[in-house]
């Protein structure tokens, strides 16, 4: 019976065999596929399919390693320059928390886009009123009242949802820092609140203004995107991007901008 060691070698040696005969190269081929990964990929990643790569570098190669090579990083950056949803701003900042806060000053406060969301679910209600709910029942007028009244409901909801909950989080915060003079403000009048919506970024005992969120902004979307191109991001899936030749067409502005093969070494 071959030990763990030997099925372990076996293992390398059959998933190097696999992937020399799938480029009809010499099994002494050299840059060798498990020996030097690297060196391999560097060469023939472009014309290997998703799933060999997968199967035989996945485990052998950490996302941070990957990014020697230069054809990987390439398409990490391909990928962020398609602006997937994951990496948009709102998005991104409640999935990398840890990230925000590394950027964010302390306390910091973020203005929710909730008109967006609240635009968006009066939208989804009016649909549903005029598509469903009377669908062949009633007139069309009918209908369409039905749903502007049902869209305004649900916006008025959200509004009302995002406000209090950042006034929670920003009283939680003023707590902490033992400010409490403007406590029964924040409970206030509906004016009141509408003031908080227009404030970008609250934090400590002075507002930050719109300059300030867009500063904010900018840092976090520079630095998760150097973090996912160095392979340096947490939670993110790197093998649906790195095994993914489709993020080949490459922006040879941002390349030569970003990735200089020369300094690789």
């Amino acid at each position: 019976m071959p030990s763990i060691t030997q099925v372990e070698e076996l293992s390398v040696a059959e998933r190097d065999a696999k992937i020399l005969r799938y480029l009809s190269l010499p099994a002494d081929n050299e840059p060798s596929p498990s020996k030097d990964p690297i060196g391999f990929l560097k060469q023939y990643i472009s014309i290997l399919p998703p799933s060999l790569l997968q199967l035989c570098f996945s485990d052998v190669l950490t996302p941070l390693e990957r990014s020697k090579i230069p054809a990987i990083r390439n398409r990490r950056l391909d990928y962020h320059s398609s602006a997937p949803a994951q990496l948009s701003f709102p998005v991104a900042r409640n999935k990398w928390v840890t990230l925000w806060d590394e950027v964010a000053p302390a306390g910091a406060v973020l203005r929710e886009d909730w008109r967006d969301q609240a635009k968006e679910g009066r939208r989804d209600e009016e649909t549903w009123a005029e598509s469903n709910f009377l669908a062949g029942k009633t007139l069309a007028g009918e209908r369409n009242r039905l749903g502007k009244l049902l869209g305004g409901y649900e916006e008025e909801r959200v509004g009302e949802e995002t406000r209090a909950q950042r006034g929670e989080r920003l009283r939680e915060y003023r707590k902490e820092e033992g400010v409490l003079k403007r406590e029964k403000e924040l409970e206030g009048s509906d004016e009141e609140e509408e003031e908080m919506d227009d404030q970008d970024v609250v934090g400590g005992e002075r507002g930050w203004n719109s300059g300030d969120n867009e500063q904010l902004r900018r840092v976090f979307e520079r630095v998760l995107k150097e973090r996912l191109i160095d392979g340096l991001l947490e939670n993110f899936d790197y093998d649906a991007v790195d095994w993914d030749s489709r993020w080949d067409k490459q922006s040879r502005d941002d390349e030569e901008r970003w990735f200089d093969e020369d300094d690789e070494d």
